[in-house]
């Protein structure tokens, strides 16, 4: 691993550190896994502190690494995470993205969805493209999980992976 001008760290996981704060990391279940967001306020909280600096792509990516860590969670594991409610951020893009995650993660392991990502207000009013590229729109058009799309974010399954 080389090590680069970052303090030190490793130039594979100088990304973490931008992601994820060091206070926001936590361990759970008999594995001692990490996780990246214990719950989703601080999810929505990472991902709003993107957006508002202007870098969506870093917003989407922390938005995904929820993906990452629910491929490694027992059903159990994942209601705990997303059970509660995710407080606004006062960005809504932060707001319904983290409402949708949630959603469609449990909808993919038909376990309950949480009664907070049904909040009338996590929707867009304008339509939000995580990709730019027209080609690339089309496609999030028609693949968007209707978790995203009811509420006005438009990705592609290939964009719900971690990047």
């Amino acid at each position: 691993m080389g090590v680069g001008g970052d303090g030190g760290v490793p130039r594979e996981r100088r990304h973490v550190r931008r992601l994820v704060p060091n206070e926001w990391l936590c361990y759970r279940g008999g594995m001692g896994r990490r996780w990246r967001f214990p719950n989703y306020s601080l999810l929505a909280q990472a991902v709003q502190r993107e957006l508002e600096r202007g870098d969506v792509g870093w917003a989407w990516r922390i938005l995904t690494e929820a993906v990452a860590d629910s491929q490694a969670a027992s059903d159990e594991e994942l209601v705990g995470i997303v059970a509660g409610r995710a407080e606004p951020t006062g960005e809504l893009r932060a707001d319904a993205g983290v409402a949708a995650m949630a959603e469609w993660l449990c909808a993919t392991r038909s376990l309950p969805v949480p009664r907070w990502t049904q909040e009338g207000w996590r929707e867009l009013d304008r339509w939000w493209f995580v990709v730019e590229d027209e080609e690339l729109k089309r496609l999030a058009l028609v693949e968007s999980p209707a978790s995203f799309a009811k509420r006005g974010i438009f990705v592609s399954l290939s964009g719900l992976s971690r990047l």
